[in-house]
């Protein structure tokens, strides 16, 4: 073998052994790194990683002149058939037009047309993009690229407004029990049937929730015996999906005197009146019940969130049903089957005889309301008894119609509250919206906010702003106006070397040009081309690329590995894999 060949064949045999490794081989940590770097591919292949394929080394820095990856790139080459020498022709590059990369002749050196023109009107939320063009010569796989664009909202994203949207307040109005503090929502139900006869009854909306000093009554989730009976439980206070309180449970005979004075628990009759009308909305909760009965049916809760048990004041088997069937209906029922062992709940009416109390002093829940012990009137808003009730600290009666409270001032459905005062709604009906007004105007129906300090208002469903200015979102990302430009809904990043655009998700830039990746890396095109998604060597000063992981160069020629290995091919042929002398 010739000494000049025999140096060819170490080298080949050198390159064959790195890119052959096999995983087994690659470095492994149990500490996360930013790369994995190739020196021999001059490449870093950006992470978080843990372990790199053969030849890569764990690091937290990319040596200057390195080219960056993305994270996850195969580094790995594909295998082509033996013996076949490969043509770089491929570049992996499409035709080129505007926003394309032009196609490359052998080697993959190619020329790119315009990146696109940019679509930038009145828009808004800016990105930055940091591109770095350094070239490399050295050994391999490396490119100046401008990296990819990194999207940050501008500051108009992060405005703070002085005049905040203050939340609407509750309507319902509520009583609070003196024996214990506890508070119940409220409401008064009216129906008319066939204008034959009418309901105009005051229920609470919650379930009872009082103990008696903590002796009676029981709360779902603190067992499944009656060793904590009386006793406060998270399933006492816990509410529905509408926020009605569950409240807790009570044997019979319990009952007496457990609703406020000025309340109390139902009759059977009051029971059924109220439910024979369909038109109204009352609270359907389905705190299930406890049962004591130690052998049928089974000790302990039952029925949770799909059924409730409510007790009348006509007898000590006689009961409300609430439940929904199969059909998802809503039924009620009157049932009579109830016994000593059964914890129901129960649910208190306003007492036509007995008026409560607001700090000693009898008011009347019809026409008045108690909060911290002072009595408001006026309860009701509309000028009849049956009109809906409403909170009178919150809210304002004017005119018959009910405002709602803002500091001095007092607004409708269609206005709203704001630390500064009262403002209309932007938009109509449920599409209505509020904002604040110190950074948003309303235009068109639609809140518009400020762009930073500036005079300009962009709406972010469809533009974002860049310092002071106003951009369209290009397919509803933010770019940077001053390094990017969006076309055909794509944004492209300004190259540093020129004045063409590239997408770097696919492309990066190279000198003057913009090249398609291969296989999602870059690579240096002046010494090396792609084929099949896979990064192939210049041979020599030719036109022919080589994989090294399955060919080797000779002089301009390339040859396939024999059995892995390079050989003298002047004076050698291969075959099945073995090199032989011909005869």
């Amino acid at each position: 073998m010739k000494l000049s060949n025999f140096f060819v064949f170490i080298a080949a045999v050198s390159v064959a052994f790195i890119y052959s490794c096999s995983s087994s081989d690659s470095e492994q940590s149990s500490t996360e790194y930013a790369y994995c770097v190739f020196k021999e591919m001059n490449l870093c292949s950006y992470g978080p990683f843990t372990t790199c394929q053969s030849g890569g080394i764990l690091s937290n820095d990319c040596p200057a002149g390195m080219v960056g990856a993305s994270s996850g790139s195969e580094v790995g080459v594909s295998s082509s058939s033996e013996g076949g020498a490969s043509s770089g022709s491929e570049g992996g590059v499409s035709s080129g037009s505007e926003g394309e990369v032009s196609s490359s002749g052998e080697g993959g050196a190619s020329s790119s047309g315009e990146g696109g023109a940019s679509s930038s009107s009145e828009s808004g939320a800016s990105s930055s993009s940091e591109s770095g063009a350094s070239s490399s010569s050295e050994g391999g796989v490396s490119s100046s690229s401008s990296s990819a664009a990194v999207i940050q909202l501008s500051s108009s994203s992060a405005l703070v407004g002085t005049c905040p949207v203050i939340p609407e307040p509750a309507s319902e109005v509520y009583f609070v029990d003196p024996r214990d503090s506890k508070s119940y929502k409220y409401k008064r139900y009216y129906a008319t049937f066939l204008s034959i006869k009418t309901y105009n009854r005051i229920w609470m909306i919650d379930n009872l929730n009082h103990s008696k000093g903590g002796t009676v009554g029981y709360c779902y989730g603190t067992g499944d015996d009656l060793g904590t009976r009386g006793a406060d439980g998270p399933g006492c206070n816990a509410k529905n999906s509408k926020g009605e309180l569950f409240g807790r449970t009570y044997r019979h005979s319990e009952i007496e005197n457990i609703c406020p004075e000025g309340w109390e628990v139902p009759t059977k009759e009051e029971w059924e009146d109220f439910l024979s009308y369909s038109s109204l909305q009352y609270s359907r909760i389905y705190a299930g019940n406890y049962n004591a009965n130690t052998d049928w049916p089974p000790l302990g809760w039952k029925a949770r969130g799909t059924e409730g048990f409510y007790w009348t004041n006509s007898g000590s088997n006689i009961f409300a049903y609430l439940y929904i069937n199969n059909n998802l209906e809503y039924i009620s029922q009157m049932k009579t089957n109830a016994t000593s062992n059964d914890f129901f709940s129960v649910r208190c009416i306003a007492s036509k005889t007995v008026k409560p109390k607001c700090n000693g002093i009898e008011y009347d829940l019809e026409t008045q309301f108690c909060h911290n012990g002072v009595i408001y009137n006026e309860s009701y808003c509309g000028g009849a008894t049956y009109s809906p009730l409403y909170n009178p600290v919150t809210h304002e009666c004017f005119n018959n119609y009910r405002y709602t409270k803002c500091g001095d001032a007092k607004y409708d459905e269609y206005q709203f509250c704001t630390s500064c005062g009262v403002y209309s709604k932007c938009g109509y009906g449920s599409y209505a919206q509020t904002y604040d007004p110190s950074i948003q105007k309303c235009e068109s129906n639609t809140v518009l906010t400020r762009c930073g300090t500036g005079e300009n208002y962009h709406d972010p469903e469809t533009h974002f702003c860049y310092e002071n200015d106003a951009y369209l979102l290009c397919n509803g990302n933010a770019f940077n106006p001053q390094t990017q430009k969006c076309q055909y809904n794509t944004v492209y990043t300004k190259c540093e070397t020129s004045e063409k655009y590239h997408i770097p998700a696919t492309q990066f830039c190279f000198g003057n040009n913009v090249y398609s990746k291969c296989g999602g890396l870059e690579y240096n095109p002046d010494t090396h081309g792609c084929s099949s998604n896979t990064i192939t060597t210049r041979c020599g000063t030719g036109t022919n690329f080589y994989n090294p992981a399955t060919q080797f160069c000779v002089g301009n020629g390339v040859h396939s590995l024999c059995g892995g290995f390079t050989y003298d091919v002047e004076n050698y042929y291969c075959f099945g894999g073995t090199e032989v002398r011909p005869l």
